[in-house]
């Protein structure tokens, strides 16, 4: 994997290799408008400010152009964004940097597979990731905390996977506790402090 991105990074000139080679923690912030859309996302982005890095938002309309987009992620030293497709492209980012995943409410099995700790650590990359409680997700408001959809989903889940899709993939956004993800962002911090050669 890592001579994959070593490929890629020449194939696209893309010139950071390592995360150290950038001054300030900058973060990517995938921006979700169809489904496992961050709800509150302006307090998300003014928290993140006021942590001390340099916000840089994309939305996934705009991960068509892989020349720009590539160069966008390779700039960045942080990638959080929600379970999904955009998070592929981690395989921008250079080494040492942090993906930060989070995982909708009843997804941990489908993120830990395609986004997770193997994944990204084959890439050089630290894995974290921030899993939705209940009450973060809208499916508690469409449907109440006794339905099996929240209090059983391996029920669902028996049902295969288009009832899933439905509900847990399409169906469901994200309002962020920003006390516990601010927890989530500081390891992310620390981590690159860590990885930073000293001054």
């Amino acid at each position: 994997m890592l001579e994959f991105k070593q490929f890629l990074r020449e194939t696209y000139g893309l010139k950071i290799k390592n995360a150290k080679e950038i001054d300030k923690p900058t973060l990517l912030l995938v921006s979700r408008k169809k489904s496992r859309t961050f709800e509150n996302e302006d307090e998300m982005v003014l928290m993140m400010e006021e942590m001390g890095f340099k916000v840089v938002i994309i939305e996934t309309k705009e991960m068509m152009n892989l020349d720009e987009f590539s160069q966008v992620v390779n700039s960045c030293n942080v990638m959080v964004g929600a379970h999904g497709a955009g998070l592929t492209n981690m395989i921008f980012l250079p080494q040492a940097a942090v993906l930060v995943q989070v995982v909708p409410y009843a997804l941990t099995w489908a993120s830990d597979t395609y986004h997770g700790h193997r994944p990204a650590s084959a890439m050089g990359l630290k894995y974290l990731e921030y899993k939705i409680e209940a009450g973060e997700s809208s499916l508690i408001r469409s449907y109440g905390p006794n339905d099996p959809i929240i209090a059983d989903p391996d029920s669902i889940f028996s049902r295969g996977y288009e009832a899933v899709r439905a509900i847990y993939v399409d169906g469901q956004n994200l309002t962020i506790n920003l006390s516990r993800f601010r927890a989530t962002l500081a390891e992310a911090l620390m981590h690159l402090q860590h990885s930073s050669p000293p001054n």
